[in-house]
């Protein structure tokens, strides 16, 4: 028997995947595929909350631009945009970035300019060691700051006013 066309135990007694209906599992109750239910919950959980995540092993140099949530577990180098989005650098996260979002809460630790068009959060043993632009900022006892803040004024919707002869 070849490599290629030998099969192990598992195999012997499944039905082919054309006969499973649609979105079923082949081996229903074994720990190492998931169901296809399983995969659909999920994904709707991700989904529904908007987060994209950066795990603890995992290391990015470069730009990030994400029209969601992030949060960084691992250590990011480059530059965030997020636009109106929320960042969230977790207790193990390592950034050294400029970082553009609507808020930023850090539990970790960062090095670069923030500009968030709402608020900054700095957690207890968080560390960031850059200038603040933001509407609010909060600072928790135990966390450490170094740099410059700049409090501006929450942008609200323009109204456009009726212009002289109209």
């Amino acid at each position: 028997m070849s490599f290629f066309t030998k099969r192990n135990e598992y195999e012997t007694d499944l039905p082919k995947r054309d006969d499973l209906p649609q979105g079923a599992s082949p081996l229903p109750n074994h720990p190492h595929v998931p169901s296809a239910q399983a995969d659909a919950s999920r994904t709707a959980q991700v989904t529904s909350r908007g987060i994209s995540n950066i795990g603890r092993t995992v290391t990015i140099k470069g730009d990030i631009r994400s029209d969601e949530d992030l949060q960084i577990d691992g250590q990011m180098e480059g530059r965030l945009e997020l636009g109106q989005h929320r960042l969230i650098v977790a207790s193990n996260g390592q950034v050294q970035a400029s970082i553009k979002a609507k808020d930023v809460d850090v539990h970790g630790t960062v090095k670069g300019n923030v500009d968030a068009s709402e608020r900054v959060t700095l957690r207890k043993n968080s560390r960031l060691i850059g200038d603040l632009k933001m509407a609010s900022v909060v600072i928790e006892d135990g966390a450490y700051f170094k740099g410059t803040v700049d409090i501006t004024q929450p942008q609200s919707p323009k109204i456009n006013a009726p212009q002289d002869g109209q």
